[in-house]
């Protein structure tokens, strides 16, 4: 086989080549080898001379193998990862920011709040360099490419590019681990909450080459919290309106709600209310009076009618 090469080689005219292939030794053991053959200038017309070296490439190709078999364990794990991941380098834009600084910009959020076209012009400076299968899932791309045909700054929306410029102040002054949580489009055009954790390597700190995140659909959670705070701002403004004390309180006898004829009458702010015993907001004389029936009431008993004491206020009315 190895004579055929040297054949074809030279009839073809070539007067150097290399070739590779697996060999035994006089023990034996198999192992990978290097040729390099060539005519020497004075012998090309007639091949009275063939030089070779041979080099054993054992160690090389094993390594090679290795690293081969690493990559695609660590694609697989990365691309079929559960989780929505992304590799960025941000280095473009470090040089970018490096630029400004030098040309005397210090403070950047007042800059990018003036300069809108930066912060675009910084967007579209990150390079994705990989993407795993879930984020894609998540936006509903069918590849790479169309995720990052949609992934640009004059496309992105206005609550996106907020909080790229929050994450760009945070490398800017050293922080590299960041949480950030913005409004974001799908590939349909529908709208979903994005919980987005940014993480720089220490080997990529000086000049930010390798961006590593990892994305969570909080959608469902942020209207069920939008919800919450909707119905407990509907509470509050019935229960404020309420000319009568309306409170709750925990197993441990501290408020976790009280309305507002709480604050006027004991002359207290809702934050010095709710979390403290009810001792200590209404008065131990106060707290004297309705002590059996707090105790029923703990004690799983539903109290009805039961007589209402004349509360003092333990401390005088604000004018």
């Amino acid at each position: 086989m190895e004579f055929k090469a040297n054949l074809v080689a030279f009839i073809e005219g070539r007067t150097s080549y290399e070739i590779e292939s697996r060999e035994l030794t006089y023990d034996d053991i198999e192992i990978s080898t290097r040729r390099h053959v060539s005519l020497p200038p004075d012998h090309q017309m007639t091949w009275s001379r063939v030089l070779y070296t041979i080099e054993d490439t054992t160690e090389s190709k094993r390594v090679e193998k290795s690293l081969r078999e690493s990559e695609a364990r660590y694609h697989e794990v990365f691309d079929d990862a559960p989780a929505a991941l992304g590799v960025e380098d941000w280095s473009a834009v470090k040089k970018m920011i490096d630029e400004l600084a030098d040309a005397g910009v210090e403070d950047w959020r007042s800059y990018f709040a003036d300069h809108p076209d930066r912060v675009m012009e910084a967007y579209d400076l990150t390079e994705l360099l990989q993407i795993s299968n879930a984020n894609l899932e998540l936006y509903g791309a069918a590849s790479a490419e169309e995720y990052l045909g949609s992934n640009q700054g004059a496309l992105v929306l206005p609550e996106e590019l907020e909080a790229f410029v929050d994450v760009l102040i945070d490398l800017i002054e050293g922080r590299w681990a960041i949480d950030v949580t913005s409004w974001d489009d799908k590939m349909d055009g529908s709208k979903i909450m994005i919980r987005t954790r940014d993480v720089v390597p220490p080997a990529h700190r000086q000049d930010w080459s390798r961006l590593i995140y990892s994305l969570e659909d909080v959608t469902e959670q942020s209207r069920a919290e939008e919800a919450l705070r909707n119905s407990a701002e509907r509470l509050r403004t019935i229960t404020d309106n309420l000319p009568a004390f309306v409170a709750y309180v925990d197993r441990n006898g501290r408020y976790q709600f009280a309305n507002h004829f709480y604050e006027d009458w004991f002359n207290r702010s809702i934050d010095e209310i709710v979390g403290y015993p009810i001792e200590d907001v209404i008065g131990p004389d106060n707290f004297a009076a309705i002590a059996e029936t707090h105790r029923k009431a703990l004690g799983g008993e539903t109290v009805r009618g039961a007589p209402c004491p004349r509360w003092r206020r333990p401390w005088p009315r604000s004018p």
